[in-house]
C-alpha cells in the first residue's frame, strides 16, 4: 500500500505539467511554493527598417513567497538581439503584486524585409520558482521612399520612356461568424485590391492574427497571394481553448513593396452557442480543368419550422463559379439539392467554403475538392471509348458463333433428312 502511495504522487506530480500544456498554460512553471507568470505568452509587431517600437512585459507571481527578482534575457541572432530592457532584473514583490519591464525593439536599417522570430526569457532569482518564455515575431517591413523633389526636369527626348505609378493596396475584411466557441475556428473574407504598380500579378505578402482584449496576439499565420486586380479569399485563425469570453478583433495587414494598407473586424467569443438550425452536406467530387461541371449540396431544415436562408459559394482560387450565392426557403422535413456550375483553371486540391445564414445566424462549412489536369480527363476518355471498342468486339464475335453455330445444325438437320 506505500508503495502504491508513492506511484499515484509521482503520477500527479508527473501529469501536472502535461495537463498545463494540453490546455495552454505553457507559461507557467508549476511547484509547490508558487509560480513566476509573465504577460503577454507571446506577442507581434510591425516594425519598418531603421525604427523602433516596444512591448511592455508584465511580471507577477502564483502561490505565497517573498520578494525576488526576474531577470530578462533574449535569444541570440535576429530579433533577440535587437531588444534591450527598460528596467533588467524586475522585482517582483510580495505578497501577489505585479511589475513590468519595457522591451525596446530596434530593427537595423539593412535588415531584408520578412519574419523573424525569437525568444524572451524570465528567470527568477529564486530558482525554484521557475521561470517565463515568451516568443514573439517582427515583422520588418521598408520605409516608405521620400517623396520627389518638387519643379520639374529640362528637355531632352523621352521616347520609350514608361513610368509606373507607385502601387496602392486597399484591404477589406469581413468577418464570417458574429460570435464563437473557444477552442473553435473564425473564419474571415479577405479582400485585396492593386491599383498602380506592375502589371500583372504581384506577390502581397499578407499577415492576419487575432487580438485579445489586451492588444495580445493569440493566433497569427502567413500568406503570400498573388494579386493582379482584386482577390478575396476566406481564412480561418483558431481560438485557443483556454481564451477568455468577449470581443476580439481580427485583423489582416498586406504589404508589397512600399505599399502596406490594413484592415479589421470585431467578433464575439461566447460560452456557448444554439443548436444549427441548418444542415448543408457537399457531395464528394473530382473535376478536370476546362470542363464544367456541378458542386452538389444538399440542404435541409433540422427545425419545425421553414426558414429562408441565404447560401454563399467561396470557391477556391482556381475555381470560377457560375453563381456565388443563392437565396432558398427550406421547408421543415425536406431536403433541397442545389446545382452550382463551375469551371477549374488549375488542378491540385482545394479548400472551399459555403456560408449559410439565416434570421441571425451564420454558418460555415469547409468542403475540399480535386482537380485533375485536363490530359487525365482524354485518356480518360481514350479508355472509355476504347473499352466501348473491345466489348463491341467480343459482342460480334459471339454474334458470329452464335451465326455458325445456327448454320451448322441446319446443315446437319437437311443432311439428317
Amino acid at each position: 500500500m506505500r508503495y502504491l502511495f508513492f506511484v499515484l504522487a509521482f503520477i500527479i506530480l508527473f501529469s501536472i505539467p502535461v495537463l498545463a500544456s494540453n490546455y495552454g498554460i505553457t507559461n507557467v512553471y508549476f511547484l509547490a511554493n508558487g509560480v513566476i507568470r509573465c504577460s503577454p505568452v507571446s506577442f507581434y509587431k510591425i516594425i519598418q527598417q531603421g525604427t523602433s517600437d516596444a512591448q511592455n512585459i508584465t511580471v507577477d507571481h502564483i502561490g505565497d513567497y517573498s520578494s525576488y527578482y526576474a531577470n530578462f534575457n533574449n535569444s541570440t541572432g535576429a530579433p533577440g538581439n535587437w531588444t534591450t530592457f527598460s528596467v533588467n532584473p524586475v522585482l517582483v514583490p510580495a505578497p501577489s503584486d505585479t511589475n513590468y519591464t519595457t522591451v525596446n525593439i530596434s530593427v537595423p536599417s539593412g535588415q531584408p524585409t520578412g519574419n523573424y522570430s525569437g525568444y524572451i526569457f524570465a528567470n527568477s532569482s529564486n530558482t525554484t520558482f521557475g521561470n517565463c518564455t515568451i516568443p514573439f515575431t517582427i515583422n520588418v517591413t521598408t520605409v516608405p521612399p521620400p517623396p520627389p523633389p518638387p519643379g520639374g526636369g529640362g528637355g531632352g527626348w523621352g521616347g520609350g520612356l514608361v513610368i509606373i505609378s507607385p502601387t496602392v493596396l486597399d484591404t477589406d475584411i469581413t468577418i464570417e461568424q458574429d460570435q464563437v466557441q473557444p477552442g473553435e475556428r473564425i473564419y474571415a473574407t479577405i479582400t485585396i485590391l492593386k491599383a498602380g504598380g506592375p502589371a500583372g500579378a504581384v506577390n502581397v505578402n499578407l499577415t492576419y492574427f487575432i487580438l485579445d482584449q489586451n492588444g495580445n496576439v493569440i493566433d497569427v499565420k502567413f500568406s503570400t497571394v498573388g494579386v493582379e486586380n482584386i482577390r478575396s479569399d476566406i481564412y480561418f485563425l483558431r481560438i485557443p481553448s483556454t481564451a477568455d469570453l468577449g470581443i476580439y478583433t481580427f485583423k489582416a495587414i498586406a504589404v508589397y513593396g512600399n505599399a502596406t494598407d490594413e484592415a479589421q473586424d470585431t467578433f464575439q467569443i461566447v460560452k456557448e452557442l444554439p443548436e444549427d438550425e441548418v444542415n448543408l452536406t457537399v457531395r464528394p467530387l473530382t473535376l478536370f480543368v476546362g470542363i464544367q461541371d456541378n458542386i452538389v449540396t444538399l440542404v435541409n431544415s433540422l427545425t419545425e419550422r421553414d426558414l429562408l436562408v441565404n447560401i454563399t459559394l467561396k470557391a477556391p482560387n482556381g475555381l470560377i463559379a457560375e453563381r456565388d450565392s443563392i437565396v432558398i426557403k427550406l421547408t421543415a422535413g425536406e431536403e433541397t439539392v442545389l446545382f452550382w456550375p463551375v469551371t477549374a483553371t488549375k488542378f491540385g486540391i482545394f479548400t472551399g467554403h459555403f456560408i449559410i445564414k439565416y434570421e441571425d445566424r451564420s454558418i460555415v462549412r469547409e468542403f475540399t475538392i480535386r482537380i485533375l489536369p485536363p490530359y487525365l480527363y482524354i485518356i480518360l476518355l481514350f479508355i472509355i471509348i476504347i473499352l466501348i471498342l473491345v466489348l463491341l468486339i467480343l459482342y460480334r464475335r459471339r454474334e458470329r458463333r452464335y451465326e455458325r453455330g445456327f448454320q451448322i445444325q441446319r446443315i446437319r438437320r437437311l443432311v439428317a433428312r
